[in-house]
């Protein structure tokens, strides 16, 4: 009789708890987020997204990827197949007085080097889109807009060799704004 009442009690209780009776208290849990800013002076440019091609098959005969600085769409020439990755323009920001005169100059052409060895690709062709209108070269003035912004996004077209050594190849370029 005594086991029949503990278990009447523990029934009780546990009714009582999920009836909204007084339950014992959930374990704390924290959380931590993250914060980035930014703080740029005026007449300058930043880079916030880097030019990437993706992935391609290692080919057989020499071929082309282009990537469209307008667009961001990828074209394939000399039967290169793109394997996905997340390809994407470079991308930087301007900033400096209202309406004022930028003069935008950069590289006529990119090597890639293969993180572990000496091989080498290059990206030719590069274009421009400012503030989203059409490619064009990497050189010239332009305004920035109202709000004192002018929006980059770089693209080019990727030159892989016949056999091309497999790994991933990385390579820097530097876009110069000055500002009139």
């Amino acid at each position: 009789m005594t086991a029949l009442k503990s278990l009447h009690r523990k029934v009780i209780l546990a009714g009582a708890l999920c009836a909204g009776g007084s339950a014992v208290p959930a374990a704390a849990q924290t959380v931590t987020g993250v914060l980035n800013v930014a703080v740029v002076r005026p007449n300058t440019i930043v880079g916030y997204e880097d030019l990437d091609f993706g992935n391609v098959a290692r080919p057989a005969a020499a071929g082309t990827l282009t990537m469209n600085a307008q667009t961001g769409v990828l074209t394939t020439g000399g039967g290169l197949l793109t394997l996905g990755g997340t390809p994407a323009q470079g991308e930087f920001v301007g900033y400096g007085t209202p309406l004022r005169f930028v003069v935008i100059n950069g590289p006529g052409s990119i090597t890639l080097t293969r993180v572990s060895g000496a091989q080498t690709m290059t990206v030719n062709n590069l274009r421009m889109s400012v503030n989203g209108g059409t490619q064009r070269n990497i050189s010239g003035a332009h305004r920035l807009d109202a709000a004192g912004f002018i929006f980059l996004k770089i693209g080019g077209r990727l030159n892989v060799g016949a056999n091309q050594m497999d790994g991933a190849y990385i390579g820097t370029y530097t876009i110069t704004a000055n500002y009139l």
